[in-house]
């Protein structure tokens, strides 16, 4: 089972969430390895920190739906010809019978690759999010100070 860091920087004890649920149960080994570093540690605060994703999930919710309507709004004639070429549709967006369409992981790097800017809107978001996350953890280090 993954242990318990200590992070000097940040004067915290981190551990991960299988460890956090672990260690709320009393008399527990994990409780009990908390409790020792909690008195080694006394001024530093106990935190549960996530584990990065490898990254491999990036956009794993992206719908037939989102796309159709991003297509609908977006793209020039020749990229719609593609993408209901690929989803085996006319240009009335109807399933043409007798035409199977292109996988879903296919249709979906295909859109990936055609719309670059979902890229940059990824990479943006990734920012805003750590920036919002230091920021978070800055007030509370200063609240930790005052108090």
């Amino acid at each position: 089972m993954t242990t318990i860091t200590i992070n000097a920087k940040n004067h915290t004890i981190e551990m991960n969430k299988t460890f956090a649920k672990a260690a709320s149960i009393f008399g527990s080994e994990e409780y009990n390895q908390l409790q020792v570093t909690r008195r080694d540690y006394p001024n530093y605060r106990v935190v549960t920190v996530r584990q990065k994703g490898t990254g491999k999930a990036d956009f794993a919710n992206l719908s037939y739906d989102f796309m159709d309507k991003y297509i609908k709004d977006h793209a020039t004639e020749d990229l719609k010809a593609d993408y209901l070429n690929l989803r085996g549709m006319d240009e009335k967006w109807q399933k043409i019978e007798g035409i199977v369409a292109a996988d879903y992981q296919t249709i979906k790097d295909w859109f990936l690759n055609a719309f670059p800017e979902f890229e940059q809107f990824r990479a943006n978001r990734l920012a805003l999010l750590e920036k919002i996350q230091k920021d978070r953890e800055a007030r509370l280090a200063a609240r930790h100070r005052v108090a």
